[in-house]
């Protein structure tokens, strides 16, 4: 949530504010071009492609920056793993769900993550949210539950 009414502030920050608006954007796009792709049964195959690109793209990356750490077998495991658990696991799921779900469904849905994280944060991390935070959460809970329910009785949404 970019804070609006602190904009005067001299710590307010554009370029973050941008970014936040980008990333919603970027968010949007995916989530409508994600669904025609699941639709024409590519999905699956597409996110192949996708996880075997990036990977292409950043090889070259790492080797310049850390070339050491490429030819060290033993984080080959870990790395296989955080592959899987952190791309390959997440976006295949996305995808099925992508399929059996509305733009809005998915999209309400899909918003329950920071709210997830936050009381992962606060039950494992100690970590302390202010009141508005956490009515904030509230309201987001809320509207994932309301969206639900609405879909379940109107399955022709969006």
């Amino acid at each position: 949530m970019v804070p609006w009414q602190d904009a005067t502030a001299h710590n307010f920050s554009y370029l973050g504010a941008a970014f936040a608006l980008g990333a919603g954007i970027c968010w949007a796009i995916y989530i409508y071009y994600g669904q025609r792709v699941v639709r024409q049964n590519i999905g699956m195959h597409a996110l192949s492609i996708a996880i075997v690109l990036s990977a292409m793209v950043m090889l070259p990356i790492s080797a310049v920056h850390n070339p050491e750490a490429l030819l060290k077998t033993e984080y080959w495991g870990k790395a296989l793993l955080i592959a899987l658990l952190a791309t390959a696991i997440p976006y295949a799921l996305d995808l099925m769900a992508l399929k059996r779900l509305s733009k809005l469904s998915y999209g309400t849905l899909s918003s329950l993550s920071p709210a997830l994280g936050a009381i992962a944060g606060f039950f494992l991390l100690k970590e302390q949210i202010s009141l508005w935070q956490c009515i904030a959460l509230i309201c987001i809970m809320l509207a994932s539950i309301g969206v639900t329910f609405r879909s379940k009785q109107d399955p022709d949404d969006l």
